[in-house]
């Protein structure tokens, strides 16, 4: 029991008397009625003050839950660190190190969040199932997004082979992680494209270009497949991607260096007979895109790749059907 003397507004003192539990309890009917600011404050009151209660790992994993809800993932992720520096169950180990990563994913810190997924990994006895499905997707995106995609591939693979095999998955476990999997093997493909520059030698050109197409034909395949696995958010992501291939290998194109042999206007007319000839690629992506919109409507979809597919389709036909162009017919 703390005892702390306040003033009160007209000069005289009262007693404050509190301990763990009650600041505990306090915090807990805070956070159920959704107002974290207040838990977050009585949380952190006990976790400086009671250092030996009973109550302080509870405090420090909710506290955790409470940050995230306010938008603070940094300092959410040190509550979970704080609380698997105490030795937790295995269950609750879990639960933290699942909660640890996505804290340090909306961070922006990758690396501590693929370590957090190692971590889980490396659990014994081991994580099976669709925990392991999970982590293995999971930290694939991760490697992705960090260009580390030889890694990528391998892990994104072993979670697809556990999902298909069906050992420790439910019948009738959702497959969005093996959705999300077989999506970021197109994100590696796509990538491996992307990364794919056009030189300057026209001789070198072609050789260059067609390698680039193949890795187009070999993303698209993967976004296909993800689609077939038929799990509505990630089969809309994968066709936005479709689109977005056709989108992409037109800007690399008309970004491609200029024979270095033409002058100025030469090279003017150059980019216009180009950009021409390549409108079968914008044209690929909006019709792959009504495609994706033709799904989303029929499955009543929303979210962040349906509105990305709505926005990049009208930029697209803007680009194909200028307004000047269209006031003409």
């Amino acid at each position: 029991m703390h005892l702390k003397a306040l003033r009160t507004a007209d000069g005289s003192f009262e007693i404050d008397a509190y301990d763990a539990q009650g600041l505990f309890d306090k915090a807990t009917a805070a956070l159920t009625k959704g107002d974290c600011n207040r838990a977050v404050q009585a949380y952190e009151r006990l976790i400086a003050e009671f250092a030996d209660s009973s109550t302080l790992s509870s405090a420090l994993f909710n506290r955790g839950l409470c940050l995230e809800q306010l938008e603070r993932p940094a300092d959410a992720a040190a509550s979970y660190e704080q609380f698997l520096a105490r030795g937790p169950d295995r269950k609750d180990t879990v639960d933290a190190l699942f909660r640890a990563q996505a804290a340090y994913t909306a961070a922006q810190q990758p690396e501590a969040a693929i370590a957090a997924l190692n971590r889980l990994l490396s659990l014994e006895p081991a994580i099976e199932g669709v925990d392991k499905v999970e982590t293995l997707a999971r930290k694939g995106e991760l490697l992705v997004q960090v260009g580390r995609l030889e890694d990528a591939e391998v892990g994104l693979k072993d979670a697809m082979l556990l999902h298909k095999s069906g050992r420790g998955i439910p019948e009738g476990s959702s497959s969005f992680y093996l959705a999300m999997a077989q999506f970021y093997i197109g994100e590696i493909r796509r990538a491996q494209m992307r990364s794919i520059a056009l030189p300057a030698d026209e001789n070198a050109a072609q050789a260059v270009l067609e390698a680039k197409c193949q890795k187009l034909l070999d993303a698209q395949e993967e976004f296909s497949r993800a689609i077939r696995i038929a799990h509505p958010h990630w089969a809309a992501a994968a066709a936005y991607r479709i689109g977005g291939l056709y989108r992409e290998l037109w800007d690399d194109l008309l970004g491609a260096p200029i024979p270095a042999d033409l002058d100025e206007e030469q090279a003017e007319v150059y980019r216009e007979v180009l950009s021409s000839k390549l409108r079968v690629l914008l044209e690929k992506a909006v019709l792959q895109w009504e495609r994706t919109l033709k799904m989303a409507r029929r499955l009543d979809l929303g979210g962040e790749w349906v509105e990305r597919t709505s926005r990049d389709l009208n930029h697209i036909r803007a680009i194909l059907n200028p307004p000047e162009q269209t006031e003409s017919h």
